[in-house]
């Protein structure tokens, strides 16, 4: 493919102005966008999904994307071969392929155990493309025992870059084993406006989560405001980090005070402290589990995205998001830090006494919860 043509199949930006978008901030509410997304969609559906369950929202999902295919709506699953194990032998998922959709799953049990190099990557996107015009990115599965956790996921309008598109059929194309070559992306001036950023093998560094996110925060002079629900830096993250502090940045990272994986939590822990030492600001999220994946730069650059501060996001994983210098997403990013740090305890409080102080707040939690969503 010629150069140029690459290029402009994968230009990541959106036009100069400002999409449409909206946040979504807990579960409940991003299920309900994502079934209503689907349910409007009229020519196609694109989904990218790490852990994808066969039962409750899962399966009601699939029962949704059957149904849309049956309509004639163009749908096609692409799923983490480990985390979405069962789904293309599930009842949901031979009910879809009955109905014309279509179901690729990335890297399985086999394909790890017979190239363990190649095939060592998690599709750990949690992206929705519907009609080629609305977009989903963020960090929310589709597992029932995920229903309280604090997440975020954006909706951006179109027309949408290029690169979201392509990037979804390329996987796709990694998942049936042909030979990917490295695109070439032209992502524009960063500086400015909304960009999709994706990490992944193969990629133009420019484009790459894996760097890019890493580079605005070593480059950060005022302020760094970090949400994870594991914190396992590898050394570019790890850098990036005490570079911002050393800058004379002010960085602030908000971790679960408890996460779904106690081993994670243990070496989450040991680099908090570590981190602590060399002066940035950690605290403990009371109000249960928060897996959202955020990051804010000096008040003028924003991140949602599925890319956790750890070693797999950070070196294996394909992961994707949306890069931001819009003043309006960062102040409504910036508005549910503020009540998610409010709801927080400083880093080295025992699990007990921070589950009783999650207790202690979770009526202040369901009040902030119910007045955002009658905000809309």
């Amino acid at each position: 493919m010629p150069v140029e043509r690459r290029r402009q199949e994968y230009t990541a930006n959106w036009t100069p102005d400002e999409p449409d978008w909206k946040l979504f901030q807990d579960n409940r509410a991003i299920w309900d966008a994502v079934m209503a997304q689907c349910d409007s969609a009229r020519t196609s559906i694109r989904l990218e999904q790490y852990i994808f369950d066969t039962t409750g929202i899962g399966r009601r999902l699939l029962d949704l994307l059957a149904a849309k295919a049956r309509q004639g709506v163009d749908v096609r699953v692409l799923a983490d071969g480990i985390g979405s194990r069962g789904l293309i032998d599930s009842d949901g998922g031979q009910a879809l392929l009955r109905s014309g959709g279509r179901i690729t799953m990335l890297n399985g049990p086999w394909d790890v155990a017979s190239n363990p190099i190649r095939n060592v990557h998690r599709l750990h996107r949690k992206t929705l493309i519907c009609d080629e015009a609305q977009l989903m990115v963020g960090g929310s599965c589709y597992a029932d025992y995920m229903l309280q956790w604090r997440d975020t996921m954006i909706r951006v309008g179109g027309p949408l870059p290029p690169a979201i598109v392509a990037e979804f059929e390329r996987t796709s194309r990694r998942a049936h084993d042909r030979r990917l070559d490295p695109h070439v992306t032209d992502a524009g001036d960063m500086q400015e406006g909304w960009t999709y950023a994706i990490g992944g093998p193969n990629l133009h560094p420019q484009a790459d989560l894996r760097r890019s996110l890493p580079e605005r925060i070593a480059q950060a002079r005022s302020s760094v405001l970090l949400t994870t629900p594991y914190l396992v830096p590898n050394r570019r993250l790890w850098r990036a980090i005490i570079s911002a502090v050393e800058n004379g940045a002010e960085v602030r990272i908000l971790i679960p005070a408890r996460s779904d994986h106690r081993l994670i939590d243990m070496l989450g822990r040991r680099f908090a402290r570590a981190l602590a030492r060399r002066g940035v600001t950690i605290r403990q999220y009371t109000g249960g589990m928060i897996h959202a994946k955020l990051a804010q730069v000096d008040e003028a650059w924003s991140s949602v995205s599925s890319f956790n501060l750890d070693i797999l996001s950070g070196s294996l994983n394909f992961e994707s998001g949306v890069f931001s210098t819009s003043p309006a997403l960062h102040a409504a990013l910036r508005e549910q830090w503020d009540e998610d740090w409010g709801l927080s305890v400083p880093l080295g409080t025992p699990s007990s006494h921070a589950d009783r102080v999650g207790s202690d707040l979770g009526s202040r939690s369901d009040t902030l919860t119910t007045r955002r969503r009658s905000d809309g």
